[in-house]
């Protein structure tokens, strides 16, 4: 079956803990968070805090 297994997801803005940098990220369900366009914070932090619930896009 075509997307059985897809996990749900939502974008958010997440804080480096290590730098302060924020990054647009990637939010499962389960709470993983993942940086979106790169493996992870320039500095090599893994702790990121969620900045905001949701990040929408302006509507075309």
């Amino acid at each position: 079956m075509p997307g059985a297994f897809k996990a749900e997801k939502e974008r958010v803005i997440v804080r480096c803990n290590g730098c302060n940098s924020a990054y647009t990220a990637w939010m499962w369900e389960d709470g993983r968070v993942s940086i979106i366009g790169i493996s992870g914070c320039h500095c090599g932090s893994e702790e990121l805090n969620a900045l905001t619930g949701r990040v929408t896009s302006p509507s075309a």
